[in-house]
């Protein structure tokens, strides 16, 4: 007889785990810019805003993909949702001008604003970092997530310098 080791919690689909990025942003109240989602893709491609059949057009809403590595990390996949979800308005809201440097800054600038009520609305739950490969507590990895975002934003203004 062979023995089999089951998981106690079997992994979450990738459906499964978007939902419960939604659910995040619902607690935390960050959801609206969810509408202008048409869905959620996650595939090798890495995370980024798509446009849906028509192109990037005013007024219509767009696809978010999310890449393997951010859906392995909670916070990470919460906090890309979030990002592409302000992308998904800034089209909507302009077409494709809503696609420049200025956006792109705003939007980074949106997530860590969103981040600090997360990690404030948080307790001492822990979360598994794939980065570390340890478990540590969420508002630790919330503010490792802000300080990406910064370098985020360092980076993009430098680009312009």
């Amino acid at each position: 007889m062979r023995t089999v080791f089951v998981r106690r919690h079997p992994r979450k689909t990738p459906e499964q785990q978007v939902h419960e990025a939604e659910r995040v942003l619902r607690r935390v109240g960050a959801d609206g810019d969810l509408s202008n989602v048409c869905h959620v893709l996650v595939s090798d491609k890495d995370s980024q805003v798509l446009p849906s059949s028509g192109g990037f057009r005013k007024g219509h809403c767009s696809i978010v993909n999310i890449e393997p590595l951010d859906m392995d990390d909670s916070v990470e996949r919460v906090a890309t949702l979030q990002h592409e979800a302000v992308h998904c308005r800034q089209i909507k809201e302009r077409g494709e001008k809503g696609i420049d440097k200025d956006q792109e800054i705003a939007a980074h600038e949106d997530t860590i604003h969103f981040l600090k009520t997360w990690r404030a609305s948080e307790s001492g739950r822990k979360v598994h970092c794939t980065e570390h490969g340890r478990e540590e507590p969420v508002k630790d990895r919330i503010s490792e997530v802000i300080e990406e975002e910064r370098e985020s934003i360092r980076v993009l203004r430098k680009e312009g310098a």
